[in-house]
């Protein structure tokens, strides 16, 4: 997921401040833990946030697996591979509100091998406080070891308002997120009495999307079964066909079958109607903005 939050450079050169270099507590998971404090006076984003940054060696095809929580302010999280050693980066990736709680978290696979660096920042301009954070390099084949992110059953009451971020085309949009395996198959499933409910499946690599309005003619009922096609994190947008709509509703989403370790997935739906095609996306914007996810 690209993000276009940097450092500030001043003069010629960027002032970064290194806070941690691996060097925390080490637990059975192999994670390194780490605890900071975003505060005035640390080095900030060019899009004015406080950041600090951590920094973990891997190689090609290893993951690097990181989460970040904090009860003071919205975690961000930034992850750069080594070649980006400018102000600006296409190919760095960020992560926001992705665990229960609103927590960060990345399950990055690496394509190039070195030094890369977890930039640990927050949502909003100006927001600080305590957080705590914690970064791991897995091996291929490995699953994330934080609580909560694989694909499992689950079931979310929520409600969309004012507040929450938006799609490109005004609608409210809650997020919800959780890693997935190429082959694992998945149901979501998504109701309301009290708006038209619109479901969204984002596939992180490719940039990918799949939706459903109104299942089997239903204007209360949004429901999605397929065959995730990669690895990776995988993102569900709950919004509503009408910009301006609201209300509480219900999503369950419901998992099955192991990961294919032959031949990849195809990437189209199975078992879904109303919209359910694969098309193009973009990756979920930073806190504030307009999200990209769209309609079909």
């Amino acid at each position: 997921m690209h993000a276009s939050r940097t450092f500030r450079l001043i003069g010629l050169f960027a002032l970064v401040l290194v806070v941690g270099c691996g060097g925390g507590n080490t637990d059975a998971d192999g994670f390194d833990r780490d605890s900071g404090t975003l505060s005035s006076g640390d080095e900030t984003l060019t899009s004015g946030e406080f950041a600090d940054e951590y920094t973990i060696n891997a190689e090609p095809g290893e993951w690097i697996e990181v989460t970040m929580a904090s009860s003071e302010f919205d975690p961000y999280l930034i992850l750069r591979p080594p070649s980006c050693t400018t102000e600006t980066c296409a190919n760095q990736v960020d992560n926001d509100d992705f665990t229960a709680g609103g927590g960060a978290f990345h399950w990055h696979q690496v394509n190039e091998g070195g030094r890369w660096r977890i930039l640990a920042t927050s949502s909003q301009v100006g927001e600080a406080g305590a957080y705590e954070i914690a970064y791991r390099v897995a091996e291929s084949g490995d699953m994330p070891a934080t609580p909560g992110v694989s694909l499992a059953p689950r079931t979310e009451n929520g409600r969309l308002q004012a507040g929450d971020k938006t799609l490109t085309s005004g609608e409210f949009v809650d997020r919800y997120g959780f890693v997935g395996r190429q082959g694992q198959t998945i149901e979501v499933d998504l109701t309301s009495s009290e708006f038209d409910p619109y479901l969204i499946l984002f596939v992180p690599e490719p940039h990918e999307q799949l939706d459903n309005d109104d299942y089997q003619g239903s204007t209360s009922r949004s429901f999605l079964s397929t065959t995730l096609p990669a690895d990776g994190l995988y993102q569900i947008g709950v919004t509503s066909y009408q910009a301006g709509d609201s209300g509480a509703y219900q999503l369950a989403i419901r998992s099955g079958g192991e990961a294919n370790t032959g031949a990849p997935a195809p990437p189209s739906p199975s078992g879904t109607e109303g919209d359910g095609s694969w098309g193009s996306g973009s990756a979920p914007a930073a806190e504030g903005e307009a999200d990209p996810f769209v309609k079909q």
